[in-house]
């Protein structure tokens, strides 16, 4: 005696004896056919039973797996509010910040948070603090806008004078277009003393036509000579002469004297020494 055949199929139908069919067993045997077919729909029934089985299963442990997430906690950190539980509705939101000055630093708190702001240098861009005077040499701080308004204010006041000054110096024997000095020119300056008699020095490369020059009394009497004043009347005691012939320098002092010795050195014209300048322009 053997067992039939079981296939997990589900079987559309149940096959019905027939009057006209005739006593037949085994595998394919007519008798067989209904009980086979039955067969089949309970191997696959059975089937389909234990995958539901581990569906359910598997259901149930995810299940707990979420149900344990949703009342999982979470807790705002520091300079955030907010929080709760996953099976709720959460907000996580970033905390007001504080009041950001050049003495706040890097922090944070249950609900809120400050920076450090950087101080301004003249190489690093940051915080200033500003100075309403004009006295202070610090590199690091910056002028109000009070004082900038004077300084601009000033600048203008300067600005007016200048001009006038300018206005009133700008002549063809002041300017350097009435020297015949032009931004192509080439110039040099020499400047010196000399005594007197003495001759003003060219600056080198340049000749005599292409220069300017002019004295000034540097000491009336280098040798410091003493003299006594003509108290018998009215005379010329003391006056001086100062100025070129050609290159030539003529500084001199005139001591006027009561001594009548005609061969004193305190009487007369006595030498001097001059400061000159001498431009070259070509």
């Amino acid at each position: 005696m053997a067992n039939l055949n079981e296939t997990a199929t589900w079987e559309t139908g149940i096959y019905q004896w027939e009057t006209s069919d005739p006593v037949q067993g085994g595998p394919n045997g007519i008798d067989n056919k209904p009980t086979r077919q039955l067969a089949n729909r309970t191997l696959w029934l059975k089937n389909e039973i234990a995958k539901a089985v581990q569906s359910i299963g598997q259901n149930k442990n995810e299940a707990a797996q979420l149900y344990a997430l949703k009342t999982t906690s979470l807790t705002a950190g520091a300079g955030l509010t907010g929080g709760g539980v996953f099976r709720d509705n959460m907000t996580l939101a970033l905390g007001t910040p504080g009041t950001c000055s050049g003495s706040t630093t890097n922090w944070a708190g249950s609900d809120t948070h400050t920076h450090q702001l950087a101080d301004a240098s003249p190489t690093v861009a940051g915080v200033a603090k500003l100075i309403n005077n004009l006295t202070t040499d610090d590199a690091n701080s910056a002028l109000s806008a009070a004082m900038g308004k004077k300084l601009a204010e000033q600048s203008v006041v300067y600005q007016s004078w200048a001009t006038e000054q300018i206005a009133g110096k700008a002549n063809k024997s002041s300017t350097r277009a009435g020297y015949g000095i032009t931004d192509a020119s080439e110039v040099a300056v020499l400047t010196g003393q000399l005594n007197h008699g003495g001759t003003i020095p060219l600056p080198p490369g340049y000749r005599e036509d292409q220069c300017k020059w002019l004295v000034s009394m540097a000491e009336d009497d280098p040798n410091h000579t003493s003299w006594d004043i003509s108290e018998g009347g009215l005379s010329k005691h003391y006056y001086y002469r100062c100025y070129t012939s050609g290159r030539t320098v003529t500084a001199q002092v005139y001591h006027g004297s009561s001594d009548q010795n005609p061969n004193s050195n305190r009487q007369g014209w006595l030498p001097g020494k001059v400061n000159y300048i001498c431009i070259g322009v070509k």
